[in-house]
């Protein structure tokens, strides 16, 4: 697999917008955006990143733990009162999640609005992934798992960072491929 190049710096005319980026030859996978392929994308990213399980574990145990000794300490008025705070804390939460996934889709939306083009190309090492206004690689050896999620694969690598892309960017062939390797992949047969 070889990079395209990739589009210069127009730093000297900052009128100018930058050229597209570059278009990947012979893409293994094809995939083009509906109107809510960002909100998609940025509903499972952000709930993938705020709603982990065992971060809602430890979290509810926390406001168990808070409640009851909040109760032993102050009795009911004490236990309404840690109940009350968690439920703030729980609403604030709910809040700020939406917020963040408003956020999110507007800046998916640039790379996957109706009707743009994303294109890959699998290798055998790597995949290339190129979008109206992203271009970037990822090494096999880089992703600790996959994860499918109806329209959307979770790309969660060895370290804490994740990407999420369009399910269609990753057919069926390449899905298997990685799964011989011994790659864990969820949500897939």
């Amino acid at each position: 697999m070889t990079d395209p190049p990739l589009p210069e710096a127009n730093s000297a005319h900052p009128d100018r917008p930058l050229p597209a980026f570059p278009t990947l030859n012979d893409p293994t996978a094809t995939f083009t955006a509906g109107p809510d392929t960002a909100g998609q994308l940025s509903r499972t990213y952000v709930r993938y990143m705020t709603f982990q399980l065992r971060r809602l574990a430890w979290l509810m145990a926390y406001a168990v733990t808070i409640i009851a000794l909040a109760s032993a300490a102050w009795g009911e008025g004490g236990a309404l009162l840690a109940l009350f705070t968690v439920l703030i804390i729980a609403w604030r939460s709910w809040v700020q999640t939406q917020q963040t996934e408003k956020v999110f889709e507007q800046r998916l939306g640039r790379s996957y609005a109706d009707g743009a083009v994303s294109t890959a190309r699998h290798g055998a090492e790597a995949a290339d992934f190129a979008s109206p206004t992203t271009y970037f690689r990822l090494y096999h050896a880089d992703i600790g798992r996959l994860e499918v999620r109806g329209s959307v694969i979770v790309i969660r690598l060895r370290s804490p960072m994740f990407h999420v892309i369009p399910r269609e960017l990753f057919p069926d062939s390449v899905l298997k491929r990685l799964s011989e390797t011994g790659l864990k992949i969820s949500g897939y047969p």
